[in-house]
């Protein structure tokens, strides 16, 4: 959980740096963070499965 945390903090401030430094669509980072949220959060339910059926 805790790695998951890390992994969205890192790609949140990833998508900061896109948006100021490279001048990458607003609407591109966006989805970009959605698709982050999606995937870590499925890590996370597949990881408490994974524990649940040790």
């Amino acid at each position: 959980m805790k790695i998951c945390l890390v992994i969205f903090i890192i790609g949140f401030f990833k998508e900061i740096y896109d948006v100021i430094v490279k001048f990458d669509p607003l609407w591109m980072s966006a989805i970009d963070l959605v698709s982050d949220i999606v995937g870590i959060t499925s890590g996370i339910i597949v990881s408490k499965i994974k524990l649940v059926h040790k």
